[in-house]
């Protein structure tokens, strides 16, 4: 059988297809050939509106050993996967290929973790990649939008994350590209969260009332807080950063309730997206 997408055309196994790939199964059962049908050089064809390229990486990990083999090995650092995974993502939903719809998410969760403290562990410096932290920024919006396509809502939040830090950095002023509308609404609703998360993170905590240290303390996280407030970067760690360094400068009355109202508030702004 022959299949079209756009101006190309793939020629493939129609039974293996259809086991692969269950709504081709239900396409094609019962159906009897019709004289009248498309065809291609004497192929049955079917044109599907889905993008050429999707089609041709779906139809790939279908049917390329090799490459199904490699799949999961692609560099993160290379727009190029996140969009091949994205692409099968949104095919194998489409068109019942269960196994692959599963491997792709699989494939796109070591960059968009699911939990904060999977989180903690990627921005761990002993596990922080810049390549592909930056990588998963540039891809963010093609996996949010495969992601919320295919029902994939656990993957959101994170790739949602990397995408208000991506339009941060365009709406600021970082990068020469134009955001979407969606994204420059997304920032300014991040903004107003990081203004007052920031604010109460750096507030003077209850137990300040029993320090010893001769107000050391309230003045080291005021200032803390005025230096955020000044620089304005709006950058993520100033909320989710597990252990701020702030903490170091407290005395022992006060680091442990500080800590506390602070692993709270990161938790909301994570539960937030």
């Amino acid at each position: 059988i022959v299949i079209r997408a756009g101006d190309y055309g793939f020629r493939v196994p129609q039974l293996q297809l259809s086991q692969r790939a269950l709504l081709f199964a239900d396409l094609f059962s019962g159906v009897p050939r019709s004289r009248t049908a498309d065809t291609y050089h004497g192929y049955p064809l079917i044109t599907l509106n889905d993008p050429p390229v999707d089609v041709e990486v779906f139809l790939l990990a279908l049917f390329d050993a090799k490459f199904a083999y490699n799949l999961p090995s692609l560099p993160l650092s290379d727009p190029r996967s996140y969009r091949i995974y994205a692409g099968i993502l949104k095919m194998s939903h489409r068109y019942r290929a269960l196994y692959w719809r599963r491997k792709a998410l699989y494939c796109l969760s070591p960059m968009y973790p699911t939990t904060l403290s999977r989180y903690d562990e990627l921005n761990h410096p002993a596990h922080y990649n810049a390549y592909n932290a930056r990588t998963a920024r540039l891809a963010s919006r093609v996996v949010v939008d495969a992601a919320l396509a295919v029902g994939a809502r656990w993957l959101v939040p994170a790739a949602r994350l990397v995408l208000i830090s991506a339009s941060a950095s365009n709406v600021s002023g970082g990068s020469q590209l134009r955001p979407h509308a969606d994204e420059v609404k997304m920032w300014h609703e991040y903004k107003l969260w990081w203004i007052d998360l920031v604010w109460r993170m750096y507030c003077p905590v209850p137990a300040m009332a029993r320090c010893a240290s001769s107000d050391i303390c309230r003045v080291a996280l005021l200032d803390h807080r005025e230096e955020a407030f000044d620089r304005r970067t709006f950058e993520l760690r100033a909320i989710l950063t597990k252990v701020p360094p702030v903490h170091r400068v407290l005395c022992d009355t006060c680091a442990p309730s500080y800590l506390r109202r602070h692993q709270l508030l990161r938790r909301h702004f994570w539960d937030s997206l």
